[in-house]
């Protein structure tokens, strides 16, 4: 059947406009699934790997075959040391036997804890230090002269009781003014290496945390290494005074560091 040019025109303007809108429509869909799917480039940031952190700490990459232990690893004290009162450099014949070429750092630490065993210090703490390590006395009360308080008052940290009927006047001082006491702490620091201190010295909590978070003897691996002709041994003394309200450490000390070391005893026993 014959079409007329009129149903003819109307069908073909019909058409063209279904592919003009079929067209539109697909150019808009294209048009936007750029923003649809777009990948987000990757960051410089996030392409780096995280660092490692480094130390005794550091995880391992991978899983070890035994549990890793770092019991023998010494705590390291504070460095450079804090200001303290007084010190002196042990003389170097005191630690060293003229019969051995060879000496070991538990050669010098026996020489010196048999030292401090004999003048009523039984008790330290060791840290690592640069080089070597260090060995740190538990706080004592001493004299303003420097010599130890007699008998286990030596070891108290607190003011001991006075009896009003013994001593009336030091009993009304103590009672409304407080005793005044001296405290002590001496740290031997064995490197081979020159030092400075730091700028300010400890508070009297900081140092009593000392004796606590050391070792209570010299690791063996740390024993088996070489105390070279470069190492030396420095006392460094910690004197506090302390009333009922504060402990002041005392910059400079009252006397000097080779003056506390002769009236603990040290020096006369090291000497020998």
């Amino acid at each position: 059947m014959n079409s007329s040019p009129a149903l003819r025109g109307m069908c073909f303007r019909l058409f063209l406009f279904f592919m003009i809108t079929v067209t539109a429509g697909c150019a808009k869909k294209e048009a936007s699934a750029p923003y649809a799917y777009q990948l987000l480039e990757p960051s410089p940031a996030a392409e780096q790997a995280p660092e490692t952190p480094q130390g005794p700490q550091a995880p391992s990459t991978t899983a070890p075959s035994a549990p890793v232990t770092t019991a023998n690893v010494m705590p390291n004290f504070e460095w450079p040391p804090p200001e303290s009162s007084a010190e002196k450099v042990i003389p170097d014949v005191f630690l060293r036997k003229p019969d051995k070429d060879s000496v070991l750092f538990r050669d010098v630490d026996h020489i010196l804890s048999s030292a401090l065993d004999r003048c009523g210090y039984s008790d330290c703490s060791y840290y690592a230090v640069p080089g070597g390590f260090a060995v740190v006395t538990r706080i004592e009360q001493i004299n303003s002269d420097g010599t130890p308080k007699p008998g286990d008052s030596r070891w108290s940290v607190k003011t001991p009781p006075i009896s009003p009927f013994s001593d009336f006047p030091q009993y009304l001082k103590v009672l409304f003014k407080g005793n005044p006491g001296y405290y002590r702490v001496i740290v031997f620091i064995f490197t081979p290496y020159g030092f400075t201190q730091g700028a300010k010295g400890p508070t009297r909590e900081i140092v009593e945390s000392w004796f606590s978070g050391g070792f209570n003897v010299l690791p063996a691996e740390a024993g088996e290494q070489h105390y070279t002709k470069a190492h030396r041994c420095t006392a460094l003394i910690y004197e506090f005074k302390k009333t009922p309200t504060q402990a002041t450490l005392i910059i400079p000390g009252s006397i000097t560091g080779k003056a506390h070391l002769e009236r603990s005893r040290l020096w006369s026993v090291l000497q020998r």
